[in-house]
């Protein structure tokens, strides 16, 4: 697998931590995993740790690819996601941030883990289940308030 680390921060929050990659293709790839690990875990927000991946600029990664990801992630259940890169390095995932973002996602980078770390789990921590059923009130009690 492409993350060489993954922790449940909050309870519907992950960090995941990209290995060394080097081929754009595999850096790639790891962000179309999030869409099924979000669904998997029911997850609302995720931080993406890249700061150990070689930053290839947009050039080499087809902007097909960017789009494409940010559609799968789009009509995940994730509604946040932070990528932390350490130097804001001019790479091709800096390019994704305003794509996710068109498409109504809250995506934001950040130069440091711990900032993004707290940003992820404040906003998933405020995304609740919505309610699945009301409770009924009884014929007698909604007639006596009229």
């Amino acid at each position: 697998m492409a993350f060489s680390d993954w922790t449940l921060i909050a309870p519907n929050c992950l960090k995941l931590r990209l290995g060394p990659l080097d081929q754009v293709r595999d850096q790639i790839n790891a962000f179309l995993l999030l869409p099924s690990l979000a669904r998997e875990n029911a997850l609302a927000a995720a931080l993406v740790d890249i700061r150990d991946c070689e930053p290839h600029p947009i050039q080499r990664a087809p902007e097909v690819a960017v789009f494409h990801i940010a559609h799968e992630l789009r009509d995940s259940s994730l509604h946040f996601l932070a990528i932390a890169d350490e130097g804001y390095r001019k790479a091709w995932w800096r390019y994704m941030i305003p794509s996710l973002q068109a498409l109504g996602m809250r995506a934001k980078l950040f130069g440091s883990v711990r900032r993004a770390e707290r940003w992820v789990c404040h906003r998933g921590l405020i995304v609740r289940e919505p309610v699945r059923h009301f409770v009924e009130l009884p014929e007698a009690a909604s007639e006596g308030s009229s």
